[in-house]
């Protein structure tokens, strides 16, 4: 009897989690993201940006092996018209930029977000699934999530690309 009810607590706190997430990516899709001070200089008609936290193991969470493969991906697909951006929390800049020399990630800028500042100011939360965005050439979000993350995020990207090209 009790493994049946935790059973059924464990399925109202996902639906809630769910409902919570729907919530959240309802109110990002198509937000205008703000760079401030530090607006990434982009001729490229698409952005995809990634958040760079300071908590855990940089290189764990960043996979620099699986953007090296999206960049090459996309600069052939797409003729370079799409950038990547890491914005890092300050405290992970010179760990995030000695990884990005030694993986060859040279074609991705890397914009600091000091104390919080773009995080909070574009209410990212602290989602990690939240941390990867597609924009569109004003900034707007057009897709979240990382897209090597799975075939059907690498569609969801190359559906809002072809689309707005």
């Amino acid at each position: 009897m009790n493994r049946y009810i935790l059973i059924l607590l464990l399925l109202l706190s996902s639906c809630n989690r769910e409902g919570g997430l729907n919530e959240q990516l309802s109110n990002i899709i198509n937000k205008e993201i703000v760079f401030e001070d530090s607006t990434p200089k982009t001729k490229e008609l698409f952005t995809v940006v990634h958040y760079v936290d300071s908590i855990g193991c940089i290189p764990c969470k960043l996979r620099p092996q699986d953007w090296i493969t999206f960049q090459g991906r996309i600069d052939s697909l797409y003729n370079n018209n799409v950038k990547i951006v890491f914005v890092s929390h300050i405290n992970a800049i010179r760990d995030l930029r000695k990884l990005m020399v030694a993986r060859n990630l040279y074609n991705i800028d890397v914009l600091p977000d000091s104390a919080n500042k773009w995080r909070n100011g574009n209410q990212i939360g602290n989602n990690q699934l939240f941390y990867t965005m597609l924009l569109d050439s004003k900034n707007k979000v057009l897709v979240v999530g990382e897209p090597f993350l799975n075939e059907k995020m690498m569609a969801l990207y190359d559906d809002a690309i072809i689309k707005r090209k």
